[in-house]
């Protein structure tokens, strides 16, 4: 990861509330706000890496760029779930929820 610039570093100096009007910040705390720009980047580019999304997040994605595209989303939507289903099938089996009894 790349070292914050002075830029960022006021930046985020002044939105944390610890810069003054003109951008100045107590030199004495530039390691942590460094520290801290760096991790926000590491966040939001895990964040943006489709590995972490959720199942649903990276199907409404996938559903989302076929819009795009300009498939119906309703076929769109329908297409992946049908996909995904079968996947399942193939992969996992039919697992079905175990009964429940009526109890009279």
């Amino acid at each position: 990861m790349s070292v914050p610039t002075e830029a960022e570093i006021r930046d985020a100096a002044q939105r944390l509330g610890l810069a003054d009007e003109n951008g100045y910040y107590p030199p004495g705390i530039r390691n942590k706000l460094a520290a801290a720009v760096q991790q926000a980047k590491q966040d939001q580019a895990a964040a943006d890496d489709p590995g972490n999304w959720s199942t649903a997040e990276q199907l409404a994605a996938f559903a989302n760029e076929l819009a795009a595209q300009g498939i119906d989303r309703a076929t769109a939507v329908e297409l992946l779930l049908v996909e995904a289903a079968r996947h399942v099938l193939r992969s996992q089996g039919l697992r079905l929820a175990p009964r429940k009894e009526a109890t009279p």
